[in-house]
């Protein structure tokens, strides 16, 4: 019998003007919400199609919906019963038109011309079926504080044997800076629902570069919020959230392996091989105190993959390799402290950054979120 390898799928040509399709979950987020939405509205390429999926808010929101999808027919909304992030993204797939699909978290913001950017680099680049950009982190008064990524470059072109030898590790971005062609949705979606009531976006962006070709935008063309909601998991450092973190990543790796063993692919993803999850792992290890020997040996661990990797520049595998390394002659506190530098936008980073591409450090572009439409923000909100 055969064995059957990945490969990149073929796609079909686009059409001259192709449609966007934008997938919105919303839960509780009518803070956010009208501007996330007039983001997507104002855009300078306007054949779009927002869907919206309340997914069983207990606030304002889905009436922050039904009023904007009231005033734009390129409004749809889909209110269910909350069942979490895979069925509300789900239920907004399963009603898309378009040829491209982007996401939106509803507390996340577009930049105005990122549509215009996702179309123009998938016409470019035709055999591309998944997209990511970079993206300008926001402060809790919505300030710029650092673009994102810090370090690892972009990729392009058929990854699907590196992501195997690597145990899954690519330079993926978050749900709000991923695209792919619709067309490949049968490969992603359904995303399983039970396992991904939160992180749904990671199961699209473990299995999809298997099947497809990759492609980017280096200039940002969408906002991150950092906020009292998801500053937590993704921008702390402690036992419980790297416990959370190493959950995140066994997840999907587990679901996409279940997936590809359905379809009779014999390739497999590693953690092992995995330096994103080594890095992870041997923070909890340092901040819970576990016995030396135990630290000593996957620190060693954490150094060969660091070595191996092709994504870090070499300043990157020297911060990677001495940042960890100087953690293990450090008390609990001093660890903590290490840590947090590591995750910050610290202007040892913004330095490494330039010897890699030689390019001027300048800070993230200045955006304005709160400045879309108010006239209209604030009838809704009264409603």
């Amino acid at each position: 019998m055969t064995e059957r390898m990945l490969r990149p799928l073929p796609l079909k040509p686009l059409s001259p003007e192709p449609l966007v399709s934008v997938l919105m979950p919303v839960y509780n987020y009518a803070k956010f919400l009208a501007i996330a939405i007039e983001s997507v509205l104002c855009q300078t390429y306007s054949n779009l199609e927002l869907l919206i999926c309340d997914d069983g808010s207990t606030d304002n929101s889905l009436a922050i919906a039904r009023q904007f999808a009231a005033d734009d027919a390129r409004v749809k909304v889909v209110h269910k019963e909350n069942a979490g992030q895979a069925s509300a993204l789900n239920a907004a797939f399963a009603r898309h038109t378009g040829e491209i699909v982007c996401i939106l978290d509803a507390d996340d913001i577009f930049l105005p011309h990122k549509l215009h950017r996702v179309v123009k680099e998938y016409r470019d680049h035709p055999d591309e079926g998944v997209l990511v950009h970079s993206m300008i982190l926001l402060s809790g008064e919505d300030k710029p504080v650092e673009t994102i990524p810090f370090l690892s470059h972009f990729e392009r072109g058929w990854i699907g044997d590196k992501l195997i030898r690597r145990g899954g590790r690519w330079r993926f971005m978050p749900s709000s800076a991923l695209s792919f062609r619709a067309e490949l949705g049968v490969w992603c979606m359904p995303i399983p629902e039970v396992p991904f009531r939160k992180s749904a976006e990671s199961f699209v962006f473990t299995i999809l570069p298997l099947f497809t070709r990759v492609g980017y935008v280096a200039e940002p063309l969408s906002c991150y919020r950092m906020h009292e909601n998801n500053m937590t998991g993704e921008f702390a450092f402690n036992p419980e959230t790297l416990r959370y973190r190493e959950r995140c990543m066994r997840l999907p790796t587990r679901a996409v392996n279940n997936q590809l063993a359905a379809m009779g692919y014999s390739q497999r993803l590693c953690l092992s091989r995995n330096l994103d999850f080594a890095m992870i792992r041997f923070k909890r290890y340092m901040l819970e105190a576990k016995p030396v020997r135990a630290r000593l040996l996957y620190y060693g661990h954490l150094v060969g993959l660091a070595l191996r990797d092709d994504l870090l520049s070499f300043g990157g595998k020297l911060l990677v390799i001495l940042g960890h390394g100087a953690s293990l002659l450090l008390n609990r506190a001093a660890r903590q402290w290490l840590f947090d530098q590591m995750i910050s936008p610290h202007p040892l980073k913004r330095f490494l950054r330039w010897t890699r591409t030689r390019s001027p450090v300048v800070a993230p572009p200045a955006v304005a979120p709160t400045a879309v439409a108010p006239a209209r923000i604030g009838h809704v909100r009264e409603s």
